[in-house]
């Protein structure tokens, strides 16, 4: 008996143990949420962000708790979850969205991994260090005057992250997409053959980052027109302490008196990348035949009436010479579904010198002459010997080559002049890349394209066009055979591949993503833009817009601005008041909106002692 129970004391003995070896590692289960929750938002928080997210479905991939409510996924069961099922098949993203990246198998197995151990939550950000205004200004400084005392005739502009650093709702995953995104929108602005790849400034932390205005073929005009739409220009004139006045004037002097030397990053990838400033960068300050035309103030969306041809002239490229010719000069593809346009779509290549010029052709819903495959020899220009089966389009998008292999882009309209957005009952875009639904030129187009041309669905116009004699003859010549058309694209989109990958993968391939192909992360111009434009601001995220850091240098100074509001009534007025609520938010188009040429964040600084640089908008 005595044996028996030694046994049964034994066994229940190992039976604790092994209960508690079983017993999940708290510091590996935070691993694993820290390594899971990058996976997911890696792949899935473009559409699941909540409610208004472009799925529709009102999940958050970035709570864990709304997953669960919403029956997305089972804890400890993986198999069961739908979310899981979902990325494992390679059903999400869908395929009608080719331009959103597929998880990988190593994330789905994090994931999988993740919900069998119970889909904990995703732990706080781990704030970073908080870098101050002196001391981005310190570094800049040293870093000017070098530059300065080597290179006398360069001409240096400085990216700031600061912002974003200092705030810890910000991942570093993101600020990772951010830097990537300056590099690639930098050189999608630049008509120079080299790459120009932002340079950190030693001292901060891979929080600034410097360009030669040289190197992206940038003189005074382009930097005018960004510092012309900058509205956080803020000076240190008013503050007790003249340290940062001193060190901006040096700096200032050091760049022949340039006093906008800084701008954020972020604002620049999400605001450059769009109109007006795309425009002007990208076209009206380069193009020979657009640079000279006088404004007209009265098209402010055109002022210089820039039209396809202007950079059809440039590129060398005669659409109407092409498609008269044929098979030699140009290539193209019709279908009825795609993911943009909301009808019938025909797409046309052409050959630059830099590479392709891609045109499409889109039309609205009431347009009889839409059918192509009734009318499938457009466009209708005046002397088209196939005037009776041309189409009669409302508008289009043309994507082309830069020098440096990436790609630009540009919208017109019917009459084939330029525009800012394409119209919502022609194209649309789900994912609200701009901030709503509407496909805006640059920065809707940089998501689409994350890897360049698509393969678009098999043309239906050369089998199927109803026409005949000749015209049949002229279709078969402008539509090639399906492998012969996918050749082109896969050329055109290996290019623009290996050029983006020059731009971005120093900034993505570090630290624990090192061996990642660039293609598993978000396209990085378009979802810096996106989290940005749709940014609403905390209390927390207006003190690091404000760069207001402790005395200790520990952490942002939420309690300082929080005192300010409370005590000033011209912040009151402002609407600041709003961010002393728990849940008070404001939005950032507010935050950035001119009053008198003055932004609502410098009118906010201005009551915090610091001064407002202003330029002639």
């Amino acid at each position: 008996m005595k044996r028996i129970l030694s046994i049964l004391i034994l066994l229940a003995s190992c039976a604790v143990m092994m209960a508690e070896d079983e017993k999940p590692d708290p510091a590996r289960l935070e691993e694993l949420a820290i390594q899971a929750g990058r996976a997911l938002r890696r792949s899935c928080v473009q559409c699941h962000r909540g409610e208004g997210s472009a799925s529709n479905a009102s999940f958050d991939v970035r709570d864990p708790q709304s997953m669960i409510d919403t029956d997305v996924i089972k804890p400890g069961k993986s198999q069961e979850s739908m979310l899981w099922k979902k990325a494992a098949k390679g059903t999400m993203p869908p395929s009608s969205q080719p331009q959103l990246s597929k998880m990988v198998a190593d994330d789905t197995k994090l994931v999988a991994q993740w919900i069998d151990a119970g889909a904990p939550r995703f732990p706080q950000a781990r704030g970073r260090t908080p870098i101050t205004i002196q001391a981005s200004l310190e570094a800049i400084q040293k870093h000017s005057k070098k530059i300065r005392e080597a290179q006398p005739q360069s001409r240096p502009r400085y990216f700031s992250f600061i912002e974003m650093h200092n705030n810890p709702e910000v991942s570093d995953e993101t600020l990772a997409l951010a830097r990537a995104g300056l590099s690639k929108a930098l050189n999608s602005l630049s008509w120079e053959r080299e790459m120009a790849i932002p340079q950190p400034v030693e001292g901060t932390g891979n929080t600034i980052f410097v360009v030669d205005l040289r190197q992206i073929g940038w003189d005074d005009d382009q930097w005018k027109a960004v510092r012309s739409h900058y509205p956080f220009g803020i000076g240190f004139e008013n503050l007790n302490d003249r340290t940062l006045m001193d060190l901006d004037k040096e700096i200032s002097n050091l760049l022949n008196h340039e006093s906008f030397y800084l701008v954020r990053g972020d604002w620049f990838v999400a605001t450059a990348t769009r109109p007006p400033l795309y425009h002007t960068i990208l076209f009206d300050l380069f193009l020979p035949d657009v640079k000279v035309r006088p404004d007209d103030f009265n098209q402010p969306a055109n002022p210089k009436h820039m039209t396809a041809g202007d950079l059809e002239r440039y590129l060398g490229v005669d659409v109407i010479s092409d498609i008269e010719q044929g098979d030699a000069k140009v290539a193209r593809s019709g279908f009825t579904p795609s993911g943009v346009s909301e009808q019938n779509r025909l797409i046309e290549r052409h050959s630059t010198r830099f590479g392709a010029y891609w045109k499409s052709y889109d039309f609205k819903a009431d347009n009889r002459r839409s059918i192509l495959a009734q009318f499938p020899l457009g466009p209708a220009y005046p002397g088209n010997p196939f005037i009776k089966q041309a189409f009669d389009h409302d508008g289009g998008e043309i994507i082309f080559n830069l020098p440096n292999g990436l790609q630009a882009y540009l919208l017109v309209n019917g009459k084939e002049e330029r525009i800012d957005a394409g119209p919502i009952d022609v194209v649309s875009d789900a994912l609200k890349t701009s901030g709503s639904p509407a496909i805006v030129t640059g920065v809707s187009c940089f998501a689409c394209h994350k890897q360049g041309m698509i393969n678009p669905p098999s043309d239906e116009i050369r089998d199927f066009a109803l026409v005949f004699n000749e015209a049949r003859r002229q279709v078969e010549r402008l539509h090639p055979k399906k492998e012969d058309f996918l050749a082109e694209v896969n050329a055109d989109a290996d290019l623009f591949n290996r050029a983006a990958e020059r731009a971005t993968k120093s900034f993505l391939s570090v630290g624990q993503d090192s061996n990642r192909d660039i293609q598993e992360f978000a396209e990085p111009v378009s979802e810096v833009a996106r989290l940005y434009v749709l940014e609403e601001l905390d209390l927390q995220s207006v003190a690091a817009e404000l760069n207001l850091v402790t005395p200790d240098g520990t952490g942002l100074d939420t309690k300082r601005l929080e005192d300010r509001i409370r005590n000033d009534e011209r912040l009151r007025q402002l609407g600041m008041g709003i961010l002393l609520r728990p849940d008070g938010k404001i939005k950032r188009a507010y935050w950035e909106s001119l009053r008198g040429g003055v932004s609502v964040m410098q009118l906010t600084a201005f009551s915090l002692d610091f001064s407002m640089k202003q330029y002639a908008r």
